[in-house]
């Protein structure tokens, strides 16, 4: 599901950069603007796992990462229900802010798995340079 929003996104910035008229170009923002409706809709979990989605994948990442935004302990409750209304059965969480060990934590009381350790792209220096990677958990649900 949330792939399926993630390439209609990918469709829709391809169509707008081919776009060559004003008309071609306003329907596509407002092709854009139903798309961010819809993911709204599904509540505000579910609208940051997309934001997370979409910047993991665009960092050629194979799993959904947490790590670059400040989690904190109130807001672990809508990020599970974002991630259980999205779908999501793994992520990697990469964060390094001083809390990170609470929030890891949360997510094994919650009943996610810590199944080991792997790299995650976090950003590129410069373009055409290849992505600085971080340390991440793994965490999965069956």
């Amino acid at each position: 599901m949330i792939k399926d929003f993630y390439n209609e996104l990918k469709n829709l910035r391809s169509r707008y950069k081919e776009a060559t008229t004003e008309e071609e170009k306003n329907q596509l923002k407002a092709e854009y603007k139903d798309l961010e409706a819809r993911i709204k809709e599904r509540g505000e979990g579910f609208a940051w796992v997309f934001s997370l989605y979409e910047t993991s994948q665009e960092r050629e990442n194979s799993r959904l990462d947490l790590g670059q935004d400040c989690i904190w302990e109130k807001d672990i409750p809508m990020l599970l229900k974002g991630l259980e209304d999205a779908g999501i059965k793994e992520f990697t969480f990469s964060s390094t802010w001083s809390s990170s060990n609470k929030i890891a934590w949360e997510f094994t009381k919650s009943g996610w798995k810590l199944e080991g350790m792997t790299l995650v792209n976090t950003h590129k220096a410069w373009p055409g340079e290849d992505y600085q990677q971080e340390p991440a958990f793994i965490f999965t649900r069956g």
